[in-house]
């Protein structure tokens, strides 16, 4: 996601380790396995930032995806960076 984010917008989209273990927990199941892993990918993480808009992050660096009080927030760069990447 970060490669062609960048790739489509020209600015890094910066991915906090703890989206990616949100997302892997939300997408994961002992029954099914990873099989709702892209659902959980697509519903936590690619509507929420199709749906800001890029009007309001034009003028971020990078736009970063992070998780505050259990959810799964975009905004402008974090202080820290853990540097996983979807």
């Amino acid at each position: 996601i970060a490669r062609a984010f960048e790739a489509r917008h020209g600015r890094p989209l910066d991915v906090e380790r703890a989206v990616v273990e949100l997302v892997v927990s939300a997408g994961f199941s002992e029954q099914y396995g990873v099989r709702q892993l892209r659902r959980a990918l697509e519903d936590l993480v690619e509507k929420p930032l199709s749906s800001i808009g890029q009007e309001r992050w034009s003028n971020w660096p990078a736009v970063s995806v992070h998780v505050r009080e259990g959810k799964i927030e975009i905004g402008p760069p974090q202080e820290v960076d853990d540097g996983a990447t979807l």
